[in-house]
């Protein structure tokens, strides 16, 4: 899919062919949001923390959210490896000089929704009292690129669409159970 809509080459899925998906839930995706476990910050520690991966990191923010608002972006789902690997989606995008592909779990809707409950029962992680923040483009740019390209898919390349929808639907299922 680029730029919401379209077909993908054979390019993203061979290059991607080779990475190791582990599949995880919406709850771990929502703690990791949260705490930004998988943050910018920490991503560029766990790489040696130096200056260089520190910049890389903070430019690969940059680049998947220019790619989202920009609509520049193909997005592959691919054939699992194994009967039991989790779906896996090829994400592509340009950053300075060359295109990047990020190989990813591929969330469904079920499991988006899941990410915004779980981080609801949190409560505010900022001083404004939402958790807001956590799920905007740049937010999940930088602490979870796994559920900013599962929205982008689901959504059509609206995050900020899809997250009130999936807060509607989280707030339309608690209502119904209580």
């Amino acid at each position: 899919q680029r730029g919401g809509g379209g077909g993908g080459g054979s390019g993203a899925a061979a290059a991607a062919g080779k990475v190791k998906v582990k599949a995880r839930s919406a709850e771990q995706y929502a703690g990791e949001i949260y705490s930004g476990s998988s943050g910018a910050m920490q991503t560029a520690a766990r790489g040696g923390g130096k200056t260089g991966d520190f910049l890389s990191e903070h430019a690969m923010i940059e680049f998947r959210v220019a790619a989202v608002q920009g609509r520049s972006y193909q997005l592959e789902p691919l054939p699992r490896p194994t009967p039991k690997a989790c779906p896996q989606l090829a994400c592509t995008f340009k950053a300075v000089r060359r295109q990047v592909c990020e190989t990813l779990q591929l969330l469904d809707r079920a499991e988006l929704r899941g990410v915004v409950a779980a981080l609801s029962k949190r409560g505010s992680s900022s001083r404004g009292g939402t958790t807001s923040h956590l799920l905007s483009l740049q937010g999940l740019a930088g602490r979870c690129p796994t559920v900013l390209w599962s929205l982008v898919r689901e959504f059509d390349g609206d995050v900020e669409g899809g997250v009130e929808a999936l807060r509607r639907e989280v707030q339309d299922g608690a209502a119904v159970e209580s």
